[in-house]
């Protein structure tokens, strides 16, 4: 099947209304004036010139100084072959009328002028010769279906920059309605052509059309493609800070309506974000640190679980967004697209599970014991040593609370998602992997503490054990925050830190307020603490004096302490133990 190439289009108007930017070497089209544009990247349409050919510029100089045609004088001989032929002298058309009543139009260049011309019998082309001593050549054939011509001279003058054609009587044979040409119409070559053409055939057929890797059926050489296209929605949520403790928010905007559940059993459950980007775009993958390279995506044959096939990551994709308090409602919004006032989160991914290896190698595989008892300092070390782009995960930890709020409206994740290892019971940490079955859905296979539990592709995201925050100093309470992993440091309060504009609080507690500072919307941490487990944010806080780096989500034995907003801010930088491990980061 041929394939059409469509140009951008419009009536001239229309173009100059909307005045775009057409990007570098995109055509744009005036339907009305027969006009064409070249797009510079740069310049508006309303400042682009037309398309006229390709000149020197020295000939583009003396065009400019030439004066434009405004009719064409067509003899009254030449109707035998055409019903009409016009010339519309502002936007150059030239327009033949056929006998069965079809037009075509020739846009020519006539602004340069035609200085002379004539008719090719070997070609059977009119050949136009134009002022700057161009050729335009126009194939009667393109022009007239009804007639043949055979050694016929048209002739054509100019006179005061007026073109005149002239076409000799007799030499046409006229069609008759209900008849077609005989087969002596044609010379021995092109019957010779027309028999070696097989009955259907097309040219350039293409044999397989694939859409997005789904190949499309193609019935009677028609191909029907569905492009579905949406509006750019907003999906939001606010909380009143006003007398409030419940651990809810509203949903708002297009949110209003949609249904977030996470399995606490391993069987399906209804989740319209499933289907929303940027949720619907989350993906765990392989990736190989050698080859730097992705091998394979979950759900593909090669897809491994294990490690055997590179690291096990999970990327989350670009989106927007904005977080902001009015009017004593916190407000956080999340679109596919760009819009005034919202923040763009970059494509990153990380480690599906903590690290699992030694100090020589860490990794982020399947079914192996999480790899603790280093300094924080050690951690981000072992975690470039991967590559460039890799690090321990940092302030993107909070893209991923966002993105969870959003999704299930609610603080209180040990009740939307699942325990998670958190009973009080238990002594160790799970192996990894223990989610693997539930893919890319969330929650857990059981629901009584001793369970690891998963958030859209990240296993044990609280619970478990206590992970490293990069880039987060605290002292005496105060936070400080560094969003260039470059610029990393323990016990440093100056240069690429910069402080919040709030303070946390001197004593331990269930967070019951997060800090807001406009400079820093995304960076929420806690500075009240008089909460529960079943209220406000329903994670607990941990604190001392001096000089502190942060820990998140609580270990295996948490219990109703762990969430996604349990901080400690009690260890110093040099600190370790058997319950805090890491999670590998990827920048892309």
């Amino acid at each position: 099947m041929a394939q059409i190439i469509r140009t951008r289009r419009d009536i001239k108007e229309n173009w100059e209304t909307e005045n775009p930017v057409l990007a570098l070497g995109e055509q744009g089209y005036e339907t009305d004036t027969k006009k064409l544009k070249f797009g510079n990247g740069v310049n508006s349409w309303n400042e682009l010139p037309y398309f006229r050919g390709a000149f020197e510029e020295e000939d583009e100089e003396k065009l400019d100084d030439i004066p434009t045609p405004d009719t064409i004088v067509v003899d009254d001989d030449i109707k035998e072959l055409f019903k009409n032929v016009t010339y519309n002298a502002a936007n150059g058309v030239l327009s033949f009328t056929r006998n069965n009543g079809t037009i075509v139009t020739v846009d020519l260049p006539l602004e340069l002028i035609v200085s002379s011309g004539h008719y090719d019998s070997t070609t059977k082309s009119i050949i136009l010769v134009l002022a700057n001593n161009e050729e335009l050549s126009i194939p009667v054939s393109d022009l007239v279906n009804e007639y043949y011509a055979d050694n016929t001279t048209l002739e054509l003058k100019t006179v005061n920059g007026k073109l005149t054609f002239n076409v000799k009587d007799g030499v046409f044979v006229k069609s008759q309605t209900g008849k077609g040409l005989s087969t002596n119409d044609y010379t021995t070559t092109e019957k010779n052509k027309l028999a070696g053409i097989a009955s259907g055939a097309q040219v350039n057929k293409i044999e397989k059309i694939l859409v997005n890797g789904v190949e499309q059926p193609i019935t009677d050489k028609t191909v029907s493609i569905e492009v579905k296209t949406t509006t750019n929605k907003v999906y939001g949520i606010r909380r009143s800070l006003t007398s409030n403790t419940s651990p809810a928010w509203e949903r708002i905007e297009d949110s209003v309506g949609l249904t977030a559940n996470a399995t606490k059993n391993g069987t399906a459950v209804t989740n319209d974000f499933d289907n929303i980007y940027p949720w619907s775009d989350i993906i765990t993958y392989n990736y190989d640190v050698t080859a730097k390279a992705i091998t394979a995506y979950y759900g593909e044959p090669t897809f491994k679980f294990n490690g055997t096939n590179g690291e096990v990551l999970t990327r989350i994709p670009e989106f927007y967004y904005k977080r902001y308090v009015s009017n004593n409602y916190e407000y956080i919004l999340i679109s596919k697209e760009k819009k005034d006032g919202y923040i763009k989160s970059e494509q990153f991914s990380v480690g599906r599970y903590t690290y699992s290896g030694s100090a020589s190698r860490v990794y982020s595989r399947s079914g192996y014991e999480p790899f603790r008892s280093y300094n924080i300092t050690n951690a981000r070390n072992y975690a470039r040593a991967l590559g460039d782009g890799f690090g321990q995960m940092d302030w993107h930890y909070f893209i991923i609370q966002m993105l969870y709020l959003v999704e299930y409206a609610n603080y209180d994740c040990q009740t939307m998602l699942g325990q998670g290892r958190t009973a009080s019971s238990n002594t160790t940490p799970n192996n990894s992997g223990g989610c693997d079955s539930l893919g890319m859905r969330s929650g857990c296979l059981g629901n009584n503490g001793t369970y690891s539990v998963i958030y859209r592709g990240i296993e044990d995201p609280y619970g478990n054990i206590w992970q490293f925050v990069d880039g987060i100093n605290v002292q005496d309470h105060k936070p400080y925050i560094c969003y260039d992993a470059n610029k990393y440091a323990v016990d440093t309060f100056t240069g690429s830190y910069h402080a919040l504009n709030y303070t946390m609080p001197s004593a331990n507690g269930y967070a019951s307020k997060l800090g807001c500072d406009s400079n820093n919307p995304l960076v929420s941490l806690t500075t009240e603490a008089s909460g529960s487990s079943t209220t406000n944010m329903c994670d607990y806080y941990y604190q001392q004096d001096g000089n502190h780096i942060a820990l998140v989500g609580g270990a295996w034995a948490g219990s109703l302490y762990a969430g996604l907003w349990s901080w400690s801010f009690t260890w110093v930088s040099t600190d370790y133990d058997t319950s805090v491990g890491a999670r590998l980061l990827r920048n892309q």
